[in-house]
């Protein structure tokens, strides 16, 4: 495993390989949009491998064909099938957040109330949610939506909210 002092953006995963020439098929979020001559790493659990550069790319059915320079066989293909893609950024987009910047972030209403702090992040299929523990060690449910959240600055590592009705109750549903 190397040592990268940049973070990674994980932008995708290899699903199989594709022909006998090394090509790989992939999954890649459509927001992120791969090049050739683009650098990018794979990663499977502790393994970090990369750089590696795009010697091409094309979409093929639901797919992405991706043709990686040093990877030219089928053999070293099927020894990278099933890790993820990431690239290097050197600033993340707007609105996009690292989870571990956003993982003891404070949490506060927009009447500047201290809800609790973040101790963890999951993806649902409409939009990620924090879970955010309050002080009397209960946890409440924090969907990251437009209408929800009002700030975040990881910097500082602050949160505001605008908690709609019944968000923060105690009661029991």
């Amino acid at each position: 495993m190397g040592t990268f002092e940049k973070r990674l953006l994980k932008v995708g995963f290899i699903v199989k390989t594709h022909g006998i020439k090394g090509e790989l098929s992939a999954e890649i979020n459509s927001k992120h949009c791969l090049t050739p001559g683009q650098h990018i790493f794979l990663e499977k659990k502790d393994d970090l491998q990369g750089p590696f550069e795009i010697e091409s790319i094309r979409q093929f059915n639901n797919l992405w064909l991706l043709k990686i320079i040093k990877i030219d066989n089928i053999d070293i293909a099927k020894k990278v099938q099933g890790y993820s893609i990431g690239i290097n950024l050197e600033k993340l987009p707007e609105n996009v957040f690292w989870v571990d910047d956003l993982i003891g972030c404070e949490v506060f209403s927009d009447a500047n109330e201290n809800i609790g702090k973040v101790t963890e992040l999951f993806k649902t299929g409409s939009n990620d949610v924090l879970i955010v523990k309050r002080k009397d060690n209960t946890e409440r449910l924090i969907p990251v939506t437009k209408e929800i959240i009002k700030s975040i600055d990881t910097e500082n590592k602050k949160v505001v909210i605008k908690p709609l009705s019944g968000l923060l109750d105690d009661k029991e549903v």
